[in-house]
């Protein structure tokens, strides 16, 4: 993961980084740095204990649990990912948006090296037996 990554990582994003670093993937938006409202992808609430047992008081908790990902050899074609919020949709996770620059994908690929093979011509002369 990126180093514009939001909070701790628990046991799941351990798995997670297992599996970008074995697929050689990068969540692509940890990597660009934001303010937290546009780093975080989850809004929870938890009760607050220490305002009693039987209050109804709640706070949210936010955190950063939706990535997009890409390969990392393609980390060249990202200009921005950010999540953001006040989408029309009923859900507490928030929309991941990437940016992508098609412009440099000669980037993305290895060019093969155009290096000259050089034969030994003295020995292709032909024999007249």
């Amino acid at each position: 993961m990126g180093r514009h990554g939001m909070g701790t990582r628990n046991e799941m994003g351990d798995h997670l980084l297992d599996f970008l670093s074995e697929h050689d993937l990068l969540a692509a938006n940890t990597c660009f740095q934001h303010s937290s409202r546009h780093k975080t992808t989850f809004t929870g609430w938890r009760k607050d204990w220490s305002a009693g047992r039987r209050s109804n008081k709640t706070f949210p908790v936010y955190s950063q649990i939706d990535y997009v990902l890409c390969r990392n050899r393609s980390k060249s074609l990202l200009v921005n990912a950010r999540s953001y919020a006040g989408t029309y949709t009923y859900s507490d996770h928030r929309l991941v948006v990437a940016k992508l620059d098609f412009g440099k994908i000669p980037l993305c690929f290895k060019r093969p090296n155009n290096c000259m093979l050089n034969f030994n011509t003295s020995e292709l002369t032909s024999n007249k037996d």
